[in-house]
């Protein structure tokens, strides 16, 4: 099987692994950290990567638990499109991809988050950042 952007993947990128397993816990499912684990690295190698946002939505997946490896997607991602051998530079940017960048590097990478009350980050994956928070 392979697949261009399986929907489970996506799942991963858009609710976070945590919120994830705290939904799929509330529905009565045992999903622990292993099995998402498990879970994400049964589709990621069945991906085909046909499209520079299939790699976006990686980069976000992986972006907390494997930041190495989200950062190689990320990289290739913004790399596909502007490629002239490989990516569709001749037709365009892709404009999805790069929403999704900005997207990963704000929500995933960053972990900005905002509620009604404040707004906080905490940086995943890169040491010289310093968590900031409102209190």
């Amino acid at each position: 099987m392979h697949a261009k952007q399986p929907d489970v993947v996506m799942l991963f990128y858009l609710l976070g692994e945590t919120n994830l397993r705290a939904l799929l816990a509330q529905a009565g499912y045992a999903f622990d950290a292993a099995a998402a684990r498990r879970t994400l690295e049964y589709y990621l190698v069945r991906m085909t990567h046909e499209s520079s946002l299939s790699q976006m939505v990686c980069a976000g997946a992986l972006a907390r638990g494997q930041p190495a490896r989200s950062w190689q997607y990320f990289s290739n991602a913004l790399t596909t499109d502007v490629t002239p051998r490989e990516g569709s530079a001749q037709e365009g940017l892709h404009l999805g991809a790069l929403a999704g960048a900005l997207d990963v590097v704000v929500r995933h990478m960053a972990a900005s988050t905002s509620k009604t009350t404040c707004c906080s980050s905490i940086p995943h994956g890169r040491a010289n950042c310093r968590q900031r928070a409102c209190r």
